[in-house]
């Protein structure tokens, strides 16, 4: 059979096969009469038309910093070329295919898993309908790491039924990224944020996980209005400010709390027991009376008198009846004139009953007391 091909070819007999004919995929489908869940499983069908691209060769140049306009253009040529396609063209055919659907959230959701040392990335279209359910569209080698229908409560349940389906084949999460809400308008030129929320799973907990993928999830229309309008935005609990280096845009890192060891938690019994003895100690003390709440009035006289003997001016009767009297024996009374001339000296010494003192140098008491300038230097 060989040589008679061989004849065949020598003598120029060989009928020549028309050229192969290129895919041909049917436009999207009608879903405008559909419910939403109805909707979303309509697109997959279509998406899988498209068959997964095994070759190494792409057939298109998908580009995750161009803006909207350029990603919806990318989805309608995939359309017209009806090629096969991977993971992220199908992304982007979901975000064209989904533009019209009301009261859905679209939020680019990837994983990056870990097998014999080699990291391999994923990513999806996560969906929030109006009821609060999740899913996701997509397309995968695996059918389990591609479409999910809207039956998922919260965002974090979605990605731990992708955690689990990597698990079945041996592989291992290593890290979530969460990207911020997709827009609708065609022709619009905002930024797509693919990456916003970086969790690395690897390194946390995941009940740690969960809580903040739950938090992020009731915040992230909050978060896409700042990002997109003053690009001043606020942290969540245990994440960080931090910028994405392969597309440059601002993000948030999930930080994961540190293990409470054993010593930690004897460290912290001690503290609290400590705490509680300290408390019983100072309570006796708080009904002790203070030094300076005494029975007897406060004594003025010593803020004006330091050295003298009897009590200054405005001191209360009680002071003053403790201060012993001048004697009153024959012979006293020049005694009695001295202390009242000291009394009298210590009160215009002190800082609370101070005299005015005559100065003559003062040029202004010189021209007011003429008369009793001239009677001191008749004096002298």
């Amino acid at each position: 059979a060989v040589r008679e091909e061989l004849k065949k070819l020598a003598a120029g007999d060989v009928k020549v096969s028309k050229s192969p004919i290129a895919p041909t995929i049917a436009d999207p489908p009608s879903i405008s009469s559909l419910k939403t869940p109805a909707k979303i499983e309509a697109l997959q069908k279509y998406i899988n038309s498209f068959k997964y691209n095994h070759i190494g060769k792409e057939y298109f140049n998908p580009d995750k910093r161009v803006p909207l306009l350029r990603v919806m253009n990318c989805a309608k040529t995939i359309i017209k070329e009806s090629l096969p396609i991977k993971c992220l063209e199908a992304t982007m055919l979901a975000i064209y295919l989904t533009r019209d659907i009301a009261n859905l959230s679209r939020v680019p959701l990837r994983f990056a898993s870990s097998v014999h040392g080699h990291i391999y990335w994923h990513i999806v279209l996560a969906l929030r309908g109006k009821c609060g359910r999740w899913g996701a569209l997509g397309l995968s080698r695996r059918p389990d790491l591609g479409f999910k229908p809207l039956k998922f409560s919260t965002l974090p349940a979605l990605v731990k039924s992708y955690k689990e389906a990597y698990e079945g084949i041996g592989h291992k999460i290593v890290k979530v990224t969460v990207g911020l809400p997709v827009g609708t308008k065609v022709e619009s030129h905002e930024k797509v944020y693919w990456q916003f929320m970086s969790i690395p799973v690897s390194k946390a907990k995941w009940p740690d996980v969960e809580a903040v993928m739950r938090k992020y999830s009731k915040t992230m229309e909050r978060y896409a209005k700042q990002v997109r309008g003053t690009g001043i935005y606020n942290t969540l609990e245990n994440t960080v400010k931090c910028r994405c280096l392969e597309l440059g845009h601002p993000g948030l890192l999930f930080k994961p709390p540190p293990e409470e060891t054993e010593c930690d938690a004897d460290t912290q019994q001690q503290q609290h027991q400590g705490t509680e003895g300290n408390k019983k100690i100072d309570e006796p003390r708080r009904n002790l009376p203070s030094k300076d709440s005494s029975d007897r009035p406060h004594d003025r006289s010593t803020s004006c008198t330091k050295n003298s003997e009897t009590p200054a001016v405005g001191t209360p009767k009680e002071a003053r009846s403790s201060v012993p009297a001048a004697p009153t024996t024959s012979g006293g009374g020049a005694k009695s004139r001295e202390n009242s001339k000291d009394r009298r000296r210590s009160v215009g010494s002190s800082s609370c009953g101070r005299k005015k003192v005559f100065d003559p140098s003062r040029p202004a008491t010189r021209i007011r007391n003429k008369d009793r300038l001239a009677s001191l230097n008749q004096k002298k």
